[in-house]
């Protein structure tokens, strides 16, 4: 395999110049040579070790050149740190080469996971259609050949959401397209086409989506990439269709405004579905300099959120606005293969089955964040991990967002869950208290584990309940959760 070779030679590389420096020991720091033979036996007694050693090194090198046809460093080269620089430009595979007396083990090669048997004649996987329209459909087909020599069976089809295989055929070499069912061989030679697309509505941006053929049983795979820079029909501003309304609490409302405007600068109509309008937002769109006919190349919308507002609204908010302009057309009967798989999630298919509009639109987002009447900072109590006989402090805020004050204590009361210990006992470890902080408005709310013995370890999980005396919400519940951990315990 390439990618092994490729690797055991730039491993050799490494270990060769390694070796070239153990035999230059200290390069141009003064390091000698080592000659064998009478010379060696001369050295002092307490050296021997080390003329030992730095012989070995010195052979080794040898060996490392002679393999790789360079020749060994001469003491002039490997005191001027030379000398293992030719080595390493001479660095081969090192298959049979002799280290230390031992042989190295050849490369191993591993199968690829996916094996390309089947590819484009023209080698490209990807296919990319450069600056579109959103909304423009798009297609390609990627001619595929079989080079290997055993027949190949594509089993299954697959694609990434916005991405679409319409069709599957066996090309004949007259060019002629035949359809192709999944599960036939495919002998060597022949050529498979597949057509593929790119659905572009509502999209901005670039975009990338995959094909994927499982073939031969599933033991190989080929994957096409399709991409496109899509250009938007509509521009707004604020940017993305999203107006910033803040924070709003029950009986207050907020205005936004949007300009919407083609890009293309053509004159279109735009409507609002009342059926997609929440009953507490009330939406004006008007055009700017208009034609005769009412159409126009810029709009203004003017939304209003509230009073009349609930404390928990399905999310995101919003609307689209419709244009009169038709998508360019797109047959949904070609673009269906009962074989093959869409791996498009359910919250995908939510999101795009039976919705996507046959006219161009635009999407509006009320960013409005809900401030209920009674709030708590933060809306969960982690305690994290401590060890037992540790003492643990955690507190959170409890406002009234209205007009409204509280001039006694609220009621509090804990309910233990998950467990591995006596929740009576616990209690007598959870102390609770509340101090006001806002003339009635504002409460802090303080809990003090303290010291819980190592026969009380484990998770816990529970939830603290405070009665409020508010109307809206007479009682608010925040949960809390921690571990008491035995160090080194199970």
């Amino acid at each position: 395999m390439r990618t092994s070779r490729t690797t055991v030679g730039r491993l050799a590389a490494g270990i060769a110049a390694a070796l070239a420096l153990a035999a230059c020991g200290d390069g141009g720091s003064g390091a000698r040579p080592v000659e064998a033979g009478p010379r060696a036996a001369s050295e002092p007694e307490g050296d021997g070790a080390k003329v030992a050693e730095d012989r070995t090194a010195a052979e080794t090198v040898d060996v490392a050149a002679t393999t790789t046809g360079v020749d060994a460093p001469t003491a002039a080269s490997s005191a001027s740190g030379t000398g293992h620089m030719r080595t390493l430009e001479g660095a081969a595979p090192l298959t049979g080469l002799r280290l230390d007396g031992r042989t190295t083990t050849p490369p191993v090669e591993s199968p690829e996971l996916f094996v390309h048997t089947l590819v484009p004649v023209d080698g490209e996987f990807e296919h990319d259609f450069g600056p579109v329209l959103e909304g423009e459909p798009l297609e390609y087909e990627f001619v595929l050949e079989n080079t290997g020599d055993e027949p190949v069976v594509v089993d299954k089809a697959t694609t990434t959401c916005k991405c679409t295989v319409s069709n599957l055929s066996v090309i004949d070499e007259e060019g002629g397209h035949h359809v192709y069912e999944l599960g036939t061989p495919l002998p060597p030679g022949a050529r498979l086409g597949v057509r593929a697309g790119l659905k572009t509505v509502l999209q901005r941006g670039h975009m990338r989506h995959q094909v994927t053929l499982l073939h031969s049983g599933g033991v190989g795979a080929t994957k096409l990439g399709l991409g496109a820079d899509v250009h938007p029909f509509f521009t707004t501003q604020p940017d993305r269709g999203s107006i910033p309304l803040g924070k709003l609490r029950r009986g207050q409302s907020a205005t936004g405004h949007l300009d919407v405007q083609v890009v293309d600068g053509r004159h279109v109509m735009l409507s609002i579905d009342p059926e997609q309008v929440a009953s507490f937002v009330h939406p004006t769109l008007e055009p700017v300099d208009p034609d005769e006919n009412g159409r126009s190349a810029k709009w203004h919308l003017v939304v209003t959120v509230g009073p009349d507002i609930p404390e928990t609204v399905d999310r995101p908010w919003g609307f689209e606005l419709r244009s009169d302009v038709p998508l360019p057309a797109f047959d949904a009967a070609e673009h269906s293969l009962a074989e093959v798989v869409d791996d498009t999630s359910e919250d995908d298919v939510q999101r795009t089955s039976s919705a996507e509009p046959s006219t161009y639109v635009q999407r509006v987002i009320l960013a409005v964040t809900v401030v209920p009447p009674v709030l708590a900072t933060p809306n969960h109590i982690a305690f994290g991990v401590f060890k037992p006989g540790t003492s643990v402090s955690k507190s959170i805020d409890v406002e009234f967002t209205d007009d409204r004050r509280v001039t006694e204590e609220p009621k509090l009361t804990v309910e233990w869950g998950l467990s591995k210990g006596d929740t009576a006992k616990l209690d007598e470890h959870l102390h609770a208290s509340f101090v006001e902080t806002d003339d009635g408005r504002e409460w802090r709310l303080t809990f003090d584990l303290d010291g819980l013995p190592a026969e009380l370890a484990g998770p816990f999980q529970g939830r603290v309940l405070f009665e409020t005396g508010h109307p809206s919400r007479p009682v608010v519940e925040v949960p809390f959760s921690g571990l008491c951990a035995v160090p080194g315990g199970s």
